[in-house]
C-alpha cells in the first residue's frame, strides 16, 4: 500500500514521491526505471534527485554498468545539488560540492577542468569544514584561478593542507594540487620572505610523484577503468631549475617556472563573469560553467531571470556606478520586453566634507526595453566588458548603506546571496526569528568570500528562549577573533549584525567571552 501511494505520487509529479519511487527501484536493482524517476524530480530542482542522478553517471558501479558513464551530466547535477534547498542536509550539501570539484580536477573526460567554476564551487559554506577543500583553496589561490590575487590567503591553505596532509598521509585525489602550491610560494618568497629554489624544487618532485602516481592508477572513485589523464604542471615547471654546487637555481634565461597546464579561458568574461538561473519554482538558483553566447541565448529564451555575476573584474561607469557586480535580465510579463537592472555602487554625492570619508550606497540602475535592445546590451557586455549609457531614461534605486562586499545569509541548508535580493535586513530578520521559534537549527551571516576581512556572525538555538551567538572577526591574516555569547534579545542581536554588515563595526563585547584567538 505505501509503495502505491509512493508510485502515484511520483506520477502526479511530487518530486519527493520521484526520489522515494527511484529509491524503491534502485534497491530492485530497476536501475533505468530508477534513474528515470530521479531525472524527473532532478528536472524540478529536487536536492536528492540531482545527487541520485549525479551518482548513476559519474559512477557505472552504482548500477552495475547498466547506465553509461557521462561525466558532463554528473558535472551538471552534482553542481546543482551542490546549492539545491529541496530535502538535502548539510552533508549532502558538502558530498555533492566535493564530488562536482574532484571530477573537474580529475579531468576524466579531457574538457571537465574550469578552474573559475571550482573556485566557485570552493565558496559553498557546506564544505567549509572539510579538510579535504584545503589542497584546492590553496591551489586555486596560489595560482590565481577564478580569484582575485590574494598571496596570503594562499600560504595560509598551504599551511593547512599540510597539517591535514600529516595528519591523514594522504589527500588520494590532490596532493599534487597543495604541493604546487607550496612549491610556487617557495619559489616566489611568500613563505621564507625570501624565494628558496631548493625547497621549491623538492615539493614540484613531490608533486610530480603525486601526479604519476594517480595517472597509473585504474581504480579511481569513479570506475573508468582507465588511467587519469592528470596535466603534469609539475615536471613543466622543473624545466625551469638546474642543479649547481649542490642548490638549484634558475637556467640562463629563465626568471621564474611556467606551465602551460590548467589554463584559464582566455577571453575577457570567462574568469569574470558567471551565469544564475533562477528556475520558475525556485527561489535559488545555480550558477553555471557555460559561457559560450549560444548557451546565454537559448538561456535568454527559456529562463525568467538570468543574473550575470562579476567576481573578478568589475566594472564601473565614470560618476554613475562603480563596481558592478551583477547585471539582471528579467522577462516582464507579456514576454515582450525585458527589465535589465545593473547593481553597484555610489558616494553619496551630498557630502561634502573632504575629511570625513563618503558614505557608500548599494544602488541599482534600471530600465524597461525591448528583447532584441536587452539581448543587444548583454551581447557588448559579452563580448566587450563594455556597460550601457546611463541617461535620463534609466532609473535608479538606492538600496542599504553598506561597503563595497557582497554577503550571503545561511539558514540550515539554504542559502541566500544578499545582495541579489530586494529586502536583505528583513531577510536577516526573518531568519533570526525563525532560528529562535525552530524554524531553522541554524543561520549564518557571513561574507561570500573566504578571504574577505570583515565580521561573520553564526546563531544556533540553545535550550529555553536563548540563542548562541559566535562572531568571528578578521582583522588580517595573522589575526582573526572569536567571540561567544547567549542571548534571547532579538533585537540586539539584529542591531549587531547590521551594524557589521554595513559599516564593518564590532558591538560592545565586554560582556561576550573570547573563546580563540590566532
Amino acid at each position: 500500500m505505501e509503495e502505491q501511494v509512493i508510485f502515484e505520487g511520483a506520477e502526479a509529479g511530487l518530486p519527493l514521491m520521484m526520489y522515494l519511487a527511484g529509491h524503491i527501484c534502485k534497491s530492485r536493482a530497476e536501475h533505468e526505471r530508477a534513474l528515470e524517476y530521479f531525472e524527473r524530480g532532478a528536472a524540478m530542482n529536487n536536492g536528492m534527485c540531482l545527487r541520485e542522478s549525479a551518482e548513476y553517471y559519474a559512477k557505472p558501479c552504482e548500477s552495475n554498468k547498466r547506465i553509461p558513464q557521462d561525466i558532463q551530466k554528473a558535472l551538471k547535477y552534482y553542481e546543482r545539488a551542490a546549492i539545491s534547498p529541496d530535502h538535502l542536509d548539510f552533508n549532502d550539501h558538502a558530498y555533492a560540492t566535493m564530488q562536482a570539484i574532484i571530477l573537474r580536477t580529475l579531468n576524466i573526460d579531457g574538457q571537465s577542468q574550469d578552474w573559475s567554476r571550482i573556485a566557485h564551487l570552493l565558496q559553498q559554506p557546506a564544505i567549509y569544514t572539510l579538510d579535504a577543500i584545503w589542497p584546492y583553496l590553496a591551489y586555486v589561490f596560489t595560482f590565481k584561478k577564478g580569484n582575485t590575487p590574494a598571496i596570503e590567503t594562499a600560504v595560509e591553505c598551504v599551511n593547512k593542507a599540510s597539517k591535514c596532509y600529516d595528519r591523514y598521509g594522504s589527500y588520494d585525489y590532490a596532493d599534487h594540487l597543495w604541493q604546487l602550491a607550496e612549491g610556487y610560494c617557495y619559489e616566489i618568497g611568500a613563505i621564507t620572505k625570501r624565494p628558496d629554489l631548493d625547497q621549491a624544487v623538492t615539493f614540484y618532485e613531490h608533486a610530480r610523484e603525486s601526479i604519476n602516481r594517480l595517472n597509473t592508477r585504474t581504480d579511481n572513485c569513479f570506475g573508468t577503468g582507465e588511467p587519469l589523464v592528470i596535466p603534469d604542471e609539475a615536471s613543466e615547471r622543473l624545466e625551469a631549475f638546474e642543479l649547481v654546487d649542490g642548490h638549484y637555481q634558475y637556467k640562463k634565461g629563465v626568471t621564474q617556472s611556467s606551465t602551460t597546464c590548467n589554463p584559464m579561458p582566455p577571453t575577457w568574461p570567462q574568469n569574470s563573469v558567471d551565469v544564475l538561473e533562477i528556475f520558475e519554482e525556485s527561489t535559488t538558483g545555480w550558477r553555471t560553467n557555460k559561457y559560450d553566447w549560444n548557451f546565454i541565448q537559448r538561456e535568454w529564451d527559456t529562463q525568467k531571470y538570468l543574473s550575470f555575476i562579476i567576481y573578478d573584474n568589475r566594472q564601473s561607469i565614470e560618476n554613475v556606478i562603480y563596481d558592478v557586480y551583477s547585471i539582471v535580465m528579467f522577462h516582464n510579463e507579456d514576454k515582450n520586453s525585458c527589465t535589465i537592472y545593473l547593481y553597484g555602487y555610489i558616494e553619496d554625492p551630498t557630502e561634502l566634507d573632504e575629511t570625513l570619508d563618503p558614505t557608500v550606497y548599494e544602488i541599482r540602475y534600471f530600465k524597461e526595453m525591448s528583447i532584441p535592445e536587452g539581448l543587444g546590451l548583454i551581447k557588448d557586455f559579452y563580448d566587450n566588458a563594455t556597460l550601457p549609457v546611463i541617461d535620463e531614461s534609466w532609473e535608479k534605486q538606492y538600496k542599504n548603506t553598506t561597503p563595497p562586499r557582497e554577503y550571503v545569509l545561511t539558514c540550515d541548508n539554504d542559502i541566500f546571496y544578499l545582495n541579489q535580493y530586494e529586502y536583505p535586513n528583513q531577510m536577516i530578520k526573518d531568519a533570526l526569528e525563525g532560528v529562535a521559534n525552530g524554524k531553522y537549527d541554524v543561520i549564518s551571516v557571513r561574507p561570500s568570500s573566504i578571504d574577505d576581512h570583515c565580521i561573520s556572525y553564526y546563531i544556533e538555538r540553545k535550550k529555553g528562549k536563548n540563542l548562541r551567538i559566535q562572531l568571528y572577526a578578521t582583522v588580517d591574516e595573522d589575526n582573526e577573533y572569536v567571540f561567544e555569547r547567549e542571548s534571547c534579545n532579538l533585537t540586539s542581536i539584529n542591531y549587531w549584525i547590521q551594524e557589521s554588515i554595513t559599516i564593518n563595526k564590532l558591538p560592545d563585547l565586554s560582556d561576550w567571552d573570547e573563546i580563540k584567538q590566532k
